[in-house]
């Protein structure tokens, strides 16, 4: 799409803003830029969407108030969109659905208009928010955490020699649904976790591909060097059709839902680079 080609968005995560320029990829020149984004806290990746806008997550979690000489009007911890084709500062509405927690990346698959997103904790989840109406975010929608079938509240560090999970393996993966995902207490990871949510160590950059999504986790494998996932979508990703196959599963497996979607680990290779890619 040639606006997505001609847009980026810079941050200043010290200074908690955002700027936006139109850049010319045939020229190379900066045509236009202005401040974009401003009243949030330690911005960190974020993803773009496929209808024209930026998703910017707060890594962080802090409540309102005067903390350490700094004092904060609103809590922090969301995901906020700035359309492409605003001209200046937009309202920072977070996306309060989506979840507070210390959010890394998002991504879209396209074909079904779901946000995938990591979360850049020792202990962290993976999520995806299942909006009401695609590409309306802010309509409200269902935040689930992945888990992997048959393995409840699987660690995926492989930080031991004996590794849970070997590189390479598919892993067949269900979604489980969060409730009260706007929490004080910075506890959705960890009530993820106890209903079964797979955890992984720092997750990170997160990229769609098709119907497949790659998500990195900085301090996983037993070097701690790092991990890359990949995660194949379902044909019917998300929707009613698949959650009726779950719980026509669940009887027989003992499991709430089982989604025909797969989750597979490779690893980083001595120079940083992700074999199996």
């Amino acid at each position: 799409m040639e606006q997505a080609l001609r847009w980026r968005l810079r941050q200043d995560t010290r200074r908690r803003r955002h700027n936006h320029y139109n850049h010319n990829p045939s020229s190379g020149d900066t045509e236009r830029q202005h401040l974009s984004l401003a009243g949030t806290e330690l911005n960190c990746a974020g993803g773009s969407t496929p209808w024209g806008s930026w998703l910017s997550c707060e890594e962080c979690f802090h409540r309102r108030g005067k903390r350490r000489n700094i004092v904060r009007e609103q809590p922090h911890g969301y995901v906020f969109e700035v359309p492409a084709n605003e001209a200046g500062l937009v309202t920072p509405r977070p996306i309060t659905a989506m979840g507070r927690f210390e959010h890394e990346a998002a991504a879209v698959h396209e074909a079904s208009g779901i946000v995938y997103m990591t979360e850049d904790k020792h202990q962290s989840l993976l999520y995806r928010y299942i909006p009401h109406v695609p590409g309306k975010l802010h309509e409200g929608g269902r935040l689930q955490a992945l888990a992997v079938t048959d393995r409840p509240s699987l660690s995926t560090h492989n930080w031991s020699r004996a590794a849970p999970i070997r590189v390479g393996e598919p892993l067949p993966t269900y979604w489980i649904d969060i409730d009260d995902v706007d929490s004080n207490r910075d506890d959705l990871r960890l009530r993820g976790a106890s209903l079964g949510a797979a955890r992984f160590a720092r997750g990170e950059g997160l990229c769609a591909a098709g119907d497949e999504l790659f998500f990195v986790c900085s301090i996983g494998g037993a070097s701690w060097a790092g991990q890359v996932f990949a995660y194949r979508t379902s044909p019917s990703e998300g929707t009613e059709q698949t959650r009726a196959a779950w719980r026509a599963d669940s009887h027989r497996r003992g499991h709430e839902a089982l989604a025909p979607a797969q989750c597979r680990q490779h690893h980083y290779g001595p120079l940083g680079r992700p074999d199996g890619l």
